[in-house]
């Protein structure tokens, strides 16, 4: 016994890395080199245990210990197993206290389950020193100089790894990110339900991409991101400007929906739109029109209608008519006729807004200075449709009348069958009656004097039958000679 104190002695005087490697099975590992030397075996072994301490190693690595207590993280699941199973020590200087199977490694084991895109990533793409988040992490790997090897104290929220990348800024402080995104693409938002939101979408706004309405705006430094809270949605004049420019109260959706603001409720204008307000006020007819007449492009309307829309507007239930002047919408049936007439070739010359028909153009404007043709006689009491007769119903009037001889007019009763082709009938009739001639035989070839003056038209002018049954009183050619009327040789 005392010779064995003595070689005790002696060794414990001796150098201690020499005391060391009599007793150490090996040089410790880098990370441990500190603790070579026969007085420090202590600090990672008990006195009459084989082995390493699970307790002298969790005094120092306190990280452990502290996830360990709360069972939390890889080595809580390993219960009392010996922390050398694992971290072998003694190998020497470059032996890895860590050794894993990064292929073979299930991270499900860690609290922490990967994921989507997250399973693409390689270790060292999330632990990294960067992202180490554990401040008594930073603080004891920092200080050993392991920040760079060891794999605790990342942060276990999306915002932790990911909020130098996050777009939305403090939009969303109060909500995880995976409330909207899953793991295998963050550009997207499949678990955002809308509806959810202060404003659901329905109609037309279900067809919207989403920066239709969260547009971009700028924060410093000039980076761009999407603003999706904050948005104003109690009115639709938030997002929509007000076509009507004030003419329309109380709000849009009164009169339109989401499915189309092309799609309108009439009943929802009725009593309430003053048209009186609009650059074009409605009087006469115009008033007690149908909305529709004038605003909807799909109505049925008469051919005489037809209406130019302004730009934009013609797939619209309320388009917007142009308008200015009355062919802005209604047909000139009169083929530009009045383009020259006296007064102009405005339709409100003759026409008004209470009706269209009858004309206000009366006989004072049709024997005006200038007309054509001014109207006398029996052709007084003829209504306009009786020489400005249609061609066919659809037409409608023919006003401009190029052939004013009476033949234009009265060819079918011409009852002398020809026989003064090239003579107009005014040389002998008036516009009085037809019946009232003013012939002057003195003004013939055979002026009439003695007896013959005396006796009647018919005696010398007899009627005949035309070849097509027809009959009609001969007028010329007659013979002059006496013998033509009396006989004799």
């Amino acid at each position: 016994m005392r010779a064995l104190a003595l070689v005790a002695a002696l060794l414990l005087g001796a150098s201690a890395p020499l005391a060391a490697q009599l007793f150490s099975p090996g040089k410790l590992a880098r990370p441990h080199a500190d603790l070579e030397g026969l007085r420090n075996c202590t600090q990672c072994h008990e006195l009459h245990q084989r082995g390493t301490s699970n307790t002298r190693c969790l005094d120092c690595h306190r990280t452990l210990a502290t996830r360990i207590s709360a069972g939390t993280g890889l080595h809580a699941t390993f219960g009392a197993r010996n922390c050398a199973a694992c971290h072998r020590d003694h190998l020497g200087l470059d032996h890895p206290l860590i050794s894993l199977d990064t292929a073979r490694f299930d991270h499900d084991t860690t609290g922490f389950t990967l994921g989507g895109s997250h399973q693409d990533l390689g270790c060292r793409d999330c632990h990294t020193p960067a992202k180490i988040a554990a401040a008594d992490v930073r603080a004891f790997e920092g200080r050993h100089g392991a920040l760079g090897r060891t794999y605790l104290g990342l942060p276990v929220t999306c915002e932790g790894c990911h909020r130098a990348d996050s777009p939305h800024g403090a939009q969303f402080a109060r909500r995880t990110c995976d409330a909207c995104h899953g793991e295998d693409d963050w550009k997207g938002a499949e678990r955002f339900d809308h509806d959810r939101a202060r404003f659901r979408l329905t109609g037309k706004h279900l067809d919207l991409a989403c920066g239709a309405c969260h547009t971009s705006t700028t924060r410093p430094p000039a980076e761009p991101r999407i603003r999706y809270t904050g948005i104003p949605s109690a009115s639709c004049s938030a997002c929509h400007s007000d076509p009507h420019r004030g003419a329309m109260t109380g709000a849009c959706a009164t009169c339109h929906s989401t499915t189309g603001w092309h799609d309108v409720a009439g009943a929802g204008l009725d009593g309430r739109f003053d048209h009186t307000r609009t650059r074009y006020p409605l009087t006469g007819a115009h008033a007690t029109a149908a909305c529709a007449t004038c605003h909807d492009p799909r109505a049925p309307r008469p051919a005489a209608i037809r209406i130019t829309w302004a730009a934009g507007s013609e797939r619209a239930t309320f388009g917007r008519p142009t308008y200015g002047t009355c062919r802005a919408c209604h047909v000139d049936r009169h083929r530009g006729v009045f383009a020259a007439s006296p007064g102009g070739a405005g339709c409100d010359n003759c026409h008004n807004n209470e009706r269209w028909v009858p004309a206000t153009y009366d006989l004072a404007r049709h024997n005006a200075a200038g007309a054509r043709f001014a109207l006398t006689g029996a052709h007084l009491t003829v209504p306009c449709a009786g020489c400005h007769t249609p061609a066919d119903s659809a037409s409608g009037p023919v006003f401009r009348v190029t052939n004013t001889a009476c033949a234009a007019c009265h060819a079918r009763d011409d009852p002398h069958h020809g026989q003064f082709a090239g003579r107009a009938c005014e040389g002998c009739h008036v516009t009085a009656a037809f019946t009232q001639v003013t012939f002057d035989h003195a003004r013939t070839r055979y002026p009439l004097d003695g007896a013959h003056a005396r006796v009647p038209c018919a005696s010398c002018h007899r009627v005949e039958t035309a070849a097509d049954g027809s009959t009609f009183r001969r007028y010329t050619p007659l013979g002059t000679a006496c013998r033509d009327c009396h006989g004799g040789t």
